[in-house]
């Protein structure tokens, strides 16, 4: 038993940190509780079956391999999609659970293996712990239990060197402690911020600032990004499983804007999902982001009359680079001006994307001139109601209004042409299922205006629930409808990818262009220092609305919220003037509160509740199991008679005599070490076993001398063997019952 404990003790907290680990990097995703304990139940297989009978050996093994057949036959035969993904799901957790299991033996046969495992263990430790690499509770504490465990083994090889002891029996015995370390871990609640070890931060980041340096002065023709990790955004548009990490500082702010608005920088903008993954078109023209902000004025100035900042107003933005290194231009979406401060930059478009010509380090500045949209709904539903139309004139009008004559050679026809790409290219057909349909509909009749229908849109997502892990899509989702499908009705959670992938679809669905974009959200906290770290990173969408262009909506719930406008001149001096009701602001914030729109996930649920469960699913693999059970047994049961029919009178009184020692123990009534046979029956004779004590001078013959037994004897043995057997009964019925199913061969 010790031994057993031994194995389970060093191989256990390996096997499981094995097959989660293995598990995340397959999936995404963390072991659930029920694909846990299927991963400890494997985990512990091996070393038990090893240490057990032959017998047991074999049904234990013939019984995982008949039952695994007869449950993914009937999963593929009758299965749904979503029971076959889970079924092979779970047959890659118990393939890897007992494959790691099966490492843990050469672990624990080798002292230096045993050693060297704890040690990367270790370093692994320190290296999440330093780098903010996501980890989960359990993995930590199994990391930490296997760590102690060898620690205390070694301690005692090294304190009593030249001592001969139990090691086996010494780590059983103390592992209750490194237990208490693990459930401590466990039950104890992390605290929400971690300790900052600022000595340490700030020699890293000097170290870091300094290598960044020195490698843009060797390799500054290299084009990838130094530390792509600090970017905080992938610069690809796949929906993965988990996001998060530990933010770091990468930027500097100085904005005209005030504290509390807020900054979005676009990164990269895609244009195609495929269920999985947003990828990029080419842009339009060298600039199209810029012809977009020209559009945008010049409607301004249309609707605007005396003050276009009724609509949209220039925000001055100056972005610092700190330790890090990158050719990604992190801007606001609409922008009319990019300088380092006295010049042009030289930068250029690609795939959504605005890059510097060679890679930024650390100190490297630049400042925009962005453009602020109005979002108060009166200014909105007035620029994109179509009362005016720009035109050439208009066009050239707002070039000198803005002095934008660096951009005087974009011609309004190429203008014109943007927006008719914008509509070919960001406005692909989606179909959505009838759910999704019947929300839209309740949508379009809510709405009066275009900007009213997008903001309804954008609050029904508000009740999902934000998470990082939301978990891998499934095997199913295959495209954009299936997606949706399943995001809106199934999970209804997800992070930013996930609910910005699902309003620019639904927006698309509506007949409206729209656009996924990734980039950073920055609260501003101080006009004149906000810092942009990792954990900022952000998807947003964007949707093409005529007059304004590109307009940013917020569907993410919980942790992101909507960007605020600001009233227009004329509701403040109609507020001032006392025409309204509504105190003075400058500050406005769209409030739909009495219009609230949600996707029902009730109708899903209820299908659930009424999908029958088909009885054969759980009962052909038990009953298969059972089937080779008993087929076993009853083999095992011929072949035992016809040897037992075959044997000498000796054979067959050292069978029949191992058999009672064994029913013997069963009953609690096991030799004392060095006690003899008939000592051994002497003893149960006091304590009050009356009968079947006979066979005992006749297994003293057989194993201490040369003469053997007679029939007579053999006779008394299997007396001895029957008195024995109610013993058994009397106390241990079930096992009573086995022995009977396998003592048929004597008849």
């Amino acid at each position: 038993m010790v031994k057993l404990l031994y194995r389970l003790i060093i191989i256990f907290p390996l096997a499981i940190l094995g097959t989660g680990m293995a598990v995340d990097l397959i999936y995404g995703e963390p072991l659930t509780a029920g694909e846990l304990f299927l991963a400890v139940l494997f985990a512990a297989f091996l070393p038990i079956i090893s240490r057990v009978g032959s017998q047991f050996r074999v049904i234990a093994i013939g019984g995982v391999l008949i039952v695994s057949a007869a449950v993914l036959f009937v999963t593929m035969r009758f299965g749904s999609a979503d029971s076959k993904e889970a079924i092979i799901r779970a047959f890659i957790i118990i393939g890897i659970s007992i494959g790691m299991s099966a490492v843990g033996f050469i672990v624990v046969r080798s002292r230096g293996v045993k050693i060297t495992v704890a040690l990367a263990l270790l370093v692994f430790l320190i290296i999440t712990t330093l780098l903010g690499y996501l980890t989960t509770k359990i993995e930590m504490a199994l990391c930490v239990v296997y760590i102690i465990t060898v620690a205390f083994e070694e301690s005692q090889r090294y304190f009593r060197r030249g001592e001969t002891f139990d090691r086996e029996k010494f780590v059983v015995f103390t592992w209750p402690f490194a237990l208490a370390f693990f459930l401590i871990i466990l039950l104890f609640k992390a605290p929400n911020k971690p300790y900052d070890w600022a000595i340490f931060v700030k020699m890293y980041e000097r170290t870091k600032a300094i290598t960044i340096e020195i490698k843009e002065k060797l390799f500054s023709r290299h084009s990838e990004d130094y530390d792509s990790a600090m970017l905080g955004f992938s610069g690809d548009g796949r929906i993965a499983g988990e996001v998060g990490g530990k933010g770091e500082e990468i930027l500097k702010i100085v904005t005209s804007k005030r504290k509390n608005d807020t900054i979005y920088l676009t990164g990269k903008i895609f244009a195609n999902f495929d269920g999985h993954e947003w990828t990029s078109i080419p842009a339009y023209v060298e600039g199209e982001r810029v012809i977009d902000s020209m559009m945008a004025l010049s409607a301004a100035l249309m609707y605007g009359e005396k003050s276009s900042n009724d609509y949209i107003r220039p925000e001055n933005i100056d972005i610092t680079f700190l330790p890090f290194s990158s050719k990604y231009m992190f801007a606001p979406s609409k922008y009319i001006s990019l300088s380092d401060g006295f010049n042009a930059i030289d930068y250029s478009e690609q795939d959504g994307a605005i890059f510097f010509d060679k890679t930024q380090i650390i100190n490297a500045q630049y400042k925009i001139v962005g453009l602020s949209v109005n979002y108060n709904p009166t200014a909105m539903n007035m620029i994109t109601s179509g009362t005016y139309k720009v035109d050439e004139e208009a066009w050239d009008r707002m070039i000198s209004a803005y002095r934008l004559y660096d951009f005087s050679d974009i011609s309004f026809e190429t203008a014109e042409g943007y927006a008719d790409y914008v509509k070919a290219h960001y406005l692909s057909p989606v179909n959505v299922s009838g759910e999704v349909a019947e929300t839209l509909k309740a949508i379009e009749e809510a709405g009066n205006t275009d900007y009213e229908r997008l903001k309804l849109l954008e609050s029904a997502f508000k009740s999902m629930t934000y998470t990082n892990m939301p978990g891998k899509l499934p095997g199913k989702v295959t495209d954009a409808e299936s997606f949706l499908d399943y995001f809106l009705t199934e999970s209804q959670k997800g992070y930013c990818v996930h609910y910005a992938t699902a309003f620019c679809l639904m927006a698309r669905a509506m007949g409206y262009p729209s656009r996924y974009v990734q980039g950073y959200q920055v609260p501003v906290t101080d006009s004149s220092d906000t810092r942009v770290d990792t954990s900022m990173a952000h998807a947003w969408s964007e949707v093409w609305l005529d007059g304004v262009g590109w307009v940013i909506f917020e569907p993410t719930p919980g942790r992101y919220t909507a960007g605020a406008g600001w009233a227009t001149k004329a509701e403040l001096a109609a507020d001032a003037e006392g025409r309204s009701n509504s105190p003075q602001q400058d500050e406005y914030s769209y409030d739909n509160s009495e219009t609230v729109i949600e996707f029902d996930k009730e109708n899903v649920v209820e299908e659930e509740e009424k999908t029958p469960i088909n009885w054969y699913i759980f009962a052909i693999p038990v009953a298969a199991f059972l089937l080779f059970a008993m087929l076993f047994i009853l083999i095992e049961v011929l072949i035992s008679r016809r040897r037992f029919r075959k044997a000498s009178v000796d054979e067959k009184a050292d069978i029949l005599c191992v058999r009672i020692m064994n029913m013997l123990l069963s009953c609690g009534k096991k030799p004392m070490p060095g006690e003899t046979l008939s000592e051994f029956g002497n003893r149960l004779q006091s304590e009050g076993v009356e009968y079947g004590l006979g066979f005992i001078p006749c297994y003293e013959r057989l194993l201490y001398s040369d003469r053997g037994v007679d029939a007579d004897s053999l006779a008394e043995i299997v007396k001895s063997e029957e008195s024995v057997a109610r013993l058994l009964k009397e106390t241990r019925k079930w096992l009573y019952l086995f022995y009977r199913l396998r003592s048929l061969y004597k008849k």
